[in-house]
């Protein structure tokens, strides 16, 4: 698909709109079209014609001493911005730097420490307090959630049986489609009492087929 460099940020964000790209990612993936786009007019080349050196004599504009997470976001916004184009994206084989172990901000437990901390969490809820951090804990485990997007959920994300008793989690991820999370029978008899504020059901949610 030809668009002219001139009117490609309009039509990117048309097609992000469409996408329902959330905020953040649309102001940094604009940032990145409106330099690509820059570019592009600057030395008269059409945006879906790039050869592999124009690529990547852009490509090392943009980065040249900057982190592996930026280079990652340049990238991110040129390969949506070639799939809207439904064109070769020129971009692909520019090379990006590892991330520094050192630098690193979010870091993973694997499967034996995880099971020590649930274990911990499990065995300490003696507060109320506890007893939420339990609760978030195995609401983010079992939906895979950010904590955000787990603490905003409405009371109507909450599918429920004949009963009233939760058996599914609707939540609402990238692109503006949903994602069904089973309520798992050991997730919900310890979360009930905090979500209603009352004792425990006599009877557990039923499972969904």
């Amino acid at each position: 698909m030809s668009v002219a460099a001139a009117d490609l940020p309009g039509f990117l964000q048309a097609r992000a709109t469409e996408k329902k790209l959330g905020a953040g990612t649309l102001r940094l993936y604009e940032r990145h079209w409106s330099a690509f786009c820059r570019y592009c007019l600057k030395h008269e080349l059409e945006c879906d014609q790039l050869d592999a050196a124009q690529a990547e004599a852009f490509y090392r504009a943009q980065t040249d001493g900057r982190s592996a997470s930026h280079h990652l976001g340049v990238k991110a916004a040129l390969s949506f911005a070639f799939r809207a184009l439904r064109a070769a994206n020129p971009f692909v084989e520019c090379s990006a730097p590892s991330f520094d172990p050192a630098k690193v901000e979010i870091a993973y437990l694997d499967q034996t420490a995880l099971g020590r901390l649930f274990a911990a969490l499990k065995e300490r809820r003696n507060s109320y307090f506890d007893r939420m951090t339990w609760t978030l804990a195995c609401g983010l485990f079992h939906t895979a959630c950010r904590f955000n997007e787990l603490a905003q959920l409405p009371t109507d994300s909450l599918l429920t049986d004949h009963l009233g008793v939760p058996t599914t989690i609707r939540i609402r991820i990238k692109g503006g489609r949903f994602r069904d999370c089973s309520a798992r029978p050991e997730l919900w008899s310890r979360t009930w009492p905090l979500a209603r504020g009352t004792s425990r059901p006599s009877r557990p949610p039923a499972s969904r087929s």
